[in-house]
């Protein structure tokens, strides 16, 4: 998803075109004028390949913002979130459960009238979102069987869906 400082107030909607203005380098200032200063992650980074994925034009003009010299590069997920609140104007990607579970003073952007929620991901509104997935051995036991018993409890589930993600 993507996201500003809460107290950048230039846009609250955008449209995916509009996405890859911004990243394509044609558009750098937010509607009310204030310079957008865009946040990066690696080429491989999962957030650039979601991204990417989105749309060929994003797909382009993505992969053009990771070739322009000078650019703000953030190398992990609290790396971007603490660059977009710290750097006036800044837009870039993020994780809504990140953004809940550590406060963060991020916003999150609707793409193309759709704001991301755990509502909007699960009834396919909003599909631009990571899958994560445990990887267990074979036979687990001690604490990593204790650790998935909870992980099927509802109260699991609640902690998880309260956090901005859902449980399947």
């Amino acid at each position: 998803m993507v996201a500003t400082a809460k107290d950048n107030q230039g846009a609250e909607d955008l449209t995916l075109d509009q996405l890859a203005d911004i990243y394509g380098g044609s558009v750098n200032t937010w509607p009310d004028g204030g310079r957008l200063r865009l946040v990066l992650r690696p080429p491989r980074d999962s957030d650039t390949v979601l991204l990417k994925g989105i749309s060929p034009a994003l797909d382009r003009t993505v992969t053009r913002a990771q070739r322009r010299k000078g650019m703000v590069v953030a190398m992990t997920d609290q790396d971007s979130a603490e660059m977009i609140e710290n750097t006036e104007g800044a837009i870039g990607t993020s994780l809504l459960s990140l953004i809940v579970a550590e406060k963060r003073n991020l916003r999150v952007l609707a793409i193309d009238g759709v704001a991301p929620s755990v509502q909007a991901m699960q009834n396919g509104r909003y599909p631009y979102f990571k899958t994560f997935r445990l990887v267990i051995p074979p036979r687990p036991g001690g604490p990593t069987q204790l650790f998935l018993d909870f992980m099927r409890t509802p109260v699991a589930r609640e902690i998880i869906r309260k956090n901005g993600s859902q449980a399947l």
